[in-house]
């Protein structure tokens, strides 16, 4: 599905205000009986009255039977005191249900034992297949001595089940039911045989999934809480144990437990708010390594949280990884088209030309970093980037850029740094990308008249000392030598590579290798998806065999399961820049839709799947399948957003180094980590390593080798969304669920309300800095009926000028657009009148020319 257009829908800036009119409430009528929530096939959902607990339980069926059900409650509720005790979860039934336009509604009020009262309100409505859940929470009445609160919805077999029952899937972390893509070994929410637990900012996608194999069916369980997944500072090292209570956190939780009914034991899945997140491998789980989070107990707080279950049968557990994964993209997937791609290309070219030196009599690129070495391949990258900089030369006709890459390259074949005397020398993987590098780079010159004997001697050299490797990190080149020269020799030795990885698991997803010593780690982790993916494809090219295809596209399933898709808020809240390696400070429109996890057993994420979009074009022309190309186009742009290109799209200004135009840094962490990189949200590692800028511009130039273009979208940049995650003062509030920070949350669902329905209701973003605005938006709810409004700008939040005044509109329209051309920090919307109560939402457009 093609959503090149979904920004303006996604990421636009969203301001709604509701004006509340004075109603009599009707009590509902209660009945003791049971209710279908909805059907799918053979599926049902079902609130049952249980009348031993006197409440109604969700239940899930198939065929009439149960199979999972809320044993004891949907509704859970901890505790943490003033003293920072924690109590034991207290879970209920909804004490009643009722019928409302969309599904139902089941209530219940829980009473700690301190004497708080919390209001929980779940509403249920069945949308294509998936029962969708709206869950709205009130403090009634806080007592003096509690704290915190969390809330929970667990959901559980209804027959005695082991988690070995089922194959487990939760992007980018479980993939089965083994240790190594699961267990306590390898996952960063590893199964420890009683419990994992997790804030969703550990995963690409938030949700996880249960594949019971005697069954064929799968529970999925995806948290939907509106907004973008946002904690504080505090919220770092996962070592540690923490109890973190602040009103500003909206993360959500997942996990998975065994429960206990006397001696029979059930599986449990649930949704938590907000998350707690459980330390891998602590032998003591009651006190060491968790974060617990807790929503403050103040009387009057609200807050609104989503879930979705759905119950589908799938033919197998890969079927169900695709499935589940391509239902969540197809919902949260952004293609942010914000920067210009011809821009982003050049500027890394010169980036990286400039950074051109002779360093220990070694020519070499960037000696400007803070880390740099003469090597080739996997992190240093000087062969790849002289192959890439040489063809920019040609196409760009700059002799320098072709000077440069050729010192390059004859000194990396003369002095043997691609292998021999390369730093890693027990890294393969760097030396094979440097011969694949150097391959590229002699056909390249060759099309201009140049032979270089020497570089083809050296590389078939390689090739034969490979021929009766096993090894992942070989793959590729054994599949590119064999394309460039027809020798039957390389191919069978390519095909060897390829069934020998194969064997190890990669049908259970089990790819490893790719970041360390092949033989010394088995660590899940994407790189190595990656080499897989190439390899099966080159594979298929070679043979024409469907069974290397099939093989490819399990591989690009995990890959592309391990890219970051919802929101998450790059920047915690309280961050100074002071912060440990804080590499996102100053970056606050700064999404996370290009990054993807690098391995299951860390948080740190990074750009580096931009190289594979010529792959997934490659799967689509293969296979027609059009979810291929729409991910090569995610991948495409979304990576670009890290290149620092003088803040001109509001991303990734180097707030660590000042290093200026086309600095990339490393990697990032989403969330609390124990890596001594970077602890917490928003930090990274500090490096800006060649391997970064050769994955984006290389995507491009094999792209260009393919199709004759550099992009597969098209090259004008959108204009976006300056005010997101902006700072926002209002005239009034209703409550906590449609706080001011909703306003500018980029998501559809949230908004803004307004404490009464009195006129006028203003509310202001401070942009933070100056910002030329071309463009204002103000869609309403209601296209048949008018709205009355104005809106102003100003530079200090004192004196205003007006940029659009509709304050006498009878025109009814869905959304108004007012254009300008100003620049300004502080906008203010002013609404004055409305035909009817209804929400108000406006949005900015930045003009092209930047701030």
């Amino acid at each position: 599905m093609e959503r090149l257009n979904k920004l303006n829908k996604k990421l636009v800036l969203l301001i709604s205000l509701i004006f509340i009119m004075q109603a009599f409430a009707v009590p509902p009528v209660i009945h003791a009986a049971d209710y279908t929530v909805g059907t799918d096939g053979t599926r049902s959902y079902l609130l049952a009255y249980d009348a031993s607990q006197s409440g109604y339980l969700l239940k899930v069926l198939n065929n009439g039977t149960e199979q999972w059900v809320s044993k004891h409650g949907s509704v859970g509720v901890k505790v943490i005191t003033q003293s920072d005790q924690l109590q034991n979860t207290i879970y209920k039934p909804y004490s009643s249900v009722q019928a409302v336009t969309d599904g139902y509604q089941g209530s219940v009020t829980i009473s700690t034992a301190n004497g708080s009262s919390i209001q929980i309100t779940d509403s249920y409505s069945m949308v294509q297949g998936n029962l969708n859940v709206a869950r709205e929470i009130k403090v009634l009445s806080a007592a003096s001595s509690d704290k915190g609160f969390m809330t929970e919805f667990p959901i559980r077999t209804a027959a005695a089940s082991s988690a070995t029952d089922f194959k487990w899937f939760s992007p980018s972390a479980w993939y089965g039911n083994d240790d190594q893509t699961f267990g306590t070994y390898s996952s960063r929410i590893a199964w420890d045989g009683q419990e994992s637990a997790t804030g969703v900012e550990a995963l690409s996608a938030p949700f996880i999934t249960s594949y019971r194999m005697n069954s064929q069916l799968g529970l999925t369980l995806a948290d939907q809480t509106p907004g973008a997944r946002e904690t504080i500072v505090a919220d770092e090292n996962v070592e540690a144990l923490k109890y973190l209570v602040d009103s500003r956190m909206n993360l959500p939780g997942l996990g998975m437990r065994l429960a206990s009914e006397g001696s029979v034991q059930y599986v449990e899945m649930f949704h938590t708010y907000p998350a707690y997140t459980k330390r891998r491998m602590i032998p003591d789980t009651s006190t060491g390594g968790r974060i617990w989070r807790f929503l403050p107990m103040t009387n009057g707080l609200t807050r609104l949280t989503k879930m979705q279950l759905n119950y589908k049968p799938y033919t197998d557990f890969q079927n169900a990884v695709r499935q589940t994964w391509r239902a969540a993209y197809d919902e949260l997937a952004i293609v942010d088209m914000r920067v210009d791609p011809n821009e982003h290309k050049d500027t890394l070219y010169e980036h990286i030309d400039k950074s051109y030196g002779v360093v220990g009599g070694a020519p070499q690129y960037l000696t400007n970093a803070d880390h740099f070495m003469p090597d080739s391949g996997f992190l240093w990258r000087n062969a790849d980037l002289a192959w890439l900089m040489l063809a920019a030369g040609y196409e760009k006709g700059k002799q320098n850029y072709i000077n440069h890459a050729i010192a390059v390259l004859n000194d990396q074949v003369a002095n043997d740094r691609i292998d021999a005397n390369q730093t890693d020398t027990d890294m393969e993987r760097a030396k094979t990308e440097g011969f694949q590098a150097v391959l590229k780079a002699y056909q390249l010159e060759l099309a201009h008249g140049v032979t270089h004997a020497d570089w083809y001697s050296y590389l078939i050299g390689k090739a034969n000392a490979r021929l009766n490797s096993t090894d992942i990190q070989s793959l590729g080149f054994m599949v590119d030598i064999a394309k460039y020269t027809g020798n039957a020799s390389y191919k069978t030795a390519a095909m060897n590579i390829g069934n020998a990885i194969w064997n190890i698991g990669h049908g259970d997803y089990k790819f490893y290798g790719g970041l360390f010593y092949f033989s010394a780690s088995d660590i899940v982790d994407r790189e190595s998806g990656y080499l897989a993916l190439y390899g099966y494809l080159g594979l298929y090219d070679l043979t024409g065999s469907s069974t290397w295809l099939d093989r490819a596209k399990i591989a690009a399933d995990f890959v592309e399961t391990n890219e970051v898709i919802q929101n998450v808020k790059m920047t915690a809240e309280d961050a100074t820049g002071t912060e440990d390696k804080n590499a996102v400070f100053g970056n606050d429109n700064l999404p996370p839709y290009g990054m993807s996890f690098i391995a299951s057993d860390g948080l740190g994420v990074d750009i580096f799947n931009a190289v594979a979009v010529p792959e997934y074009y490659r799967l689509y022309q293969a296979t027609s399948d059009s979810h291929y190309l729409d991910f090569a186009k995610f991948l495409e742009r979304n990576t670009m957003l890290y290149t620092n290109l003088g803040d001109k799209v509001g991303v990734m200004d180097d707030s660590l180094h000042s290093s200026g135009l086309g600095f990339t840094n490393e990697y990032f962490f989403l969330g609390p980590s124990g890596d001594s990189g970077g602890k917490g949200r928003g930090r990274g590692h500090d490096s800006n390593l060649a391997w970064v800028p050769y994955v984006l511009l290389s995507e491009a130039q094999r792209m260009k080798d393919m199709t004759g273009s550099y992009f597969l979208t098209p090259t004008q940049r959108t204009d976006w969304n300056v005010a997101q995650f902006k700072p926002v003062t209002v005239s009034s509030t209703d409550n906590a669920i449609h706080d001011a920070a909703s306003a500018v949350d980029g998501n559809p669902e949230t908004r803004w309300a307004a404490s009464s329905s009195s006129k006028p209701q203003w509310l202001v973003v401070d942009l933070g800095q100056k910002h030329n605005i071309s463009s204002m938006k103000t869609t309403f709810e209601f296209a048949g009926l008018y709205y009355q409004y104005k809106i102003e700008y100003s530079s200090d939040n004192t004196n205003w000028t007006t940029f659009a005044n509709r304050t006498s509109n009878t025109t009814p329209m869905a959304t108004y657009s007012d254009a300008g051309n100003i620049k300004a920090r502080y906008v203010k919307l002013t609404v004055t009148g409305a035909e009817c109560t209804a929400w108000v939402a406006f949005g900015f457009s930045r003009s092209a020319s930047g701030a």
